[in-house]
């Protein structure tokens, strides 16, 4: 959520996670900051929306921040590629990809999973 509003969100006590790695990488390549500073807390600064990745969006094993990414790229005028590990590209994508496609977004996904 901080990476879509405006300005500093301040995060303690998060469990650092690959999946929380994962998601502060990809909301880095959607043009937030992501960081983690000396005094242990994380800083998330938020430029009110996401802009045009130019990578890949890397979603390693969490389907939670695959589809939670997916839904707030489609609000913008943007194009994005998400990946994951082997686990995460067998697991079905279609319950965010069918609502999404209803409210106007589209997918490029043949098999409906998260490439």
């Amino acid at each position: 959520m901080g990476a879509l509003a405006k300005g500093e969100t301040v995060i303690e006590g998060i469990l650092e996670s690959e999946d929380v790695l994962n998601t502060a990488g990809a909301v880095r390549a959607f043009g937030a900051g992501a960081e983690k500073g000396a005094d242990g807390l994380w800083r998330v600064a938020g430029a009110g929306g996401f802009s045009q990745p130019a990578e890949t969006i890397e979603c390693g094993n969490s389907g939670t921040a695959a589809r939670l990414l997916m839904g707030a790229a489609a609000a913008y005028p943007i194009s994005a590629r998400y990946d994951g590990d082997s686990s995460l590209r067998k697991r079905p994508m279609n319950r965010i990809i069918t609502p999404l496609t209803q409210m106007g977004a589209r997918f490029d996904a043949p098999t409906a999973k998260c490439r």
